[in-house]
């Protein structure tokens, strides 16, 4: 794949960064929008208005800028990258807050 129409919900946004492919977003509502405008600040998505999704131009254009500008797969991979190279693992947070708890 090499890039993804999403809604920005946080399994999809999670899953392009963890996989590092370039994302064309379009939130609905909840915490979309923050997803979207998060992976738009690292430059591996665009994100539109649910309103542009009538634009057709507008469209066009964002699917040749995701597919053509290289850069929103390097920064992709830039994400990628860090997301899987963490310092605390997620599973490792949670256990060691319950533990903390737990005491």
């Amino acid at each position: 794949m090499t890039a993804f129409l999403t809604h920005g919900g946080l399994g999809s946004t999670n899953e392009a960064a963890f996989l590092g492919k370039p994302t064309i977003m379009v939130p609905i509502f909840a915490d979309q929008s923050r997803n979207s405008n998060m992976l738009g600040r690292h430059g591996m998505s665009i994100v539109l208005h649910k309103r542009d999704l009538g634009d057709s131009p507008k469209l066009r254009n964002a699917f040749r800028e995701i597919l053509h500008n290289k850069n929103y797969k390097l920064n992709a991979e830039k994400v990628a990258e860090m997301v899987k190279n963490q310092p605390l693992k997620p599973k490792e947070l949670v256990v060691k807050y319950v533990e903390f708890v737990g005491k």
